[in-house]
């Protein structure tokens, strides 16, 4: 009987729901296709060319962290990985990995959090550095958008100023050596494209469409690239890391093909 009453209560809010859920995607339907209609979808996706058959080292560079109080201070712990691989070499064969960890204590404050990755950020441009000194890969990928990265919310604490030095270093050190740098981000909540299409095109977005559902929608199936373009900075922090680290490279998918 409860079981019953339970299903009850889901079947009466469906039904007084139902309607307004279906008015309300409906509204978007037709809102996606008046912004079909104003941005030229050919200009913003451009195809790819072919792929490279150039011999290509790849380096793949990811981290993590943890934080426990002990007490009345945090112990923290920082680790990152680089896999070295080569594109046309055996599987298992070939691959090298270079690894680095740190631990400490840190005392807790509003930002504890945010320090503890900024740490663990730090010991990812270590090992990078280290990888591009060391094996001199053709391409480099970090977890993450670079974008992001080089505008940073700045925090008043030394993590802050590492981490700002040391991803300044791994920038100069890619470019010097001409490595490509490559960051790669699952964030499904950056607006950065649609802000600049609706600066370009005077276009509206309703507020909860991010990048990754624009791109879903307007998006032709084939592979594609878009536009070259330079997002505005969001806290007016270092400019130089902001132009280091957004190097236009030409058709950046294929750098993985």
């Amino acid at each position: 009987i409860n079981t019953m009453r339970h299903l009850s209560l889901w079947l009466d809010r469906y039904s007084e729901r139902r309607s307004q859920i279906l008015d309300t995607w409906g509204g978007l339907a037709e809102s996606v296709s008046q912004l079909r209609s104003k941005i030229p979808i050919n200009h913003i996706f451009h195809p790819l060319g072919e792929p490279s058959e150039e011999p290509r080292l790849m380096c793949f560079v990811d981290g993590g962290e943890g934080l426990r109080e002990l007490l009345g201070l945090g112990v923290y712990s920082v680790r990152a990985s680089a896999l070295m691989l080569s594109k046309y070499g055996k599987a298992g064969h070939g691959e090298l990995f270079v690894r680095d960890l740190d631990m400490n204590v840190i005392d807790y404050d509003d930002h504890t959090k945010e320090r503890v990755e900024l740490l663990r950020d730090c010991i990812e441009y270590d090992v990078a550095v280290r990888c591009v000194r060391e094996h001199r890969p053709t391409v480099l990928v970090l977890d993450g958008s670079l974008y992001v990265k080089a505008s940073r919310k700045r925090l008043d604490c030394k993590e802050y100023e590492l981490y700002r030095k040391k991803f300044t270093r791994l920038i100069r050190i890619c470019h010097r050596e001409n490595v490509r740098l490559v960051g790669v981000s699952e964030d499904s909540r950056s607006r950065l494209l649609s802000n600049h299409l609706s600066s370009e095109y005077g276009v509206k977005f309703p507020k909860h469409m991010t990048d990754s559902t624009i791109l879903k929608i307007l998006s032709p199936t084939h592979p594609y690239r878009t536009i070259h373009f330079t997002p505005p900075n969001r806290f007016g922090v270092d400019e130089q890391m902001i132009k280091l680290s957004l190097i236009h490279i030409s058709e950046p998918t294929r750098l993985l093909s």
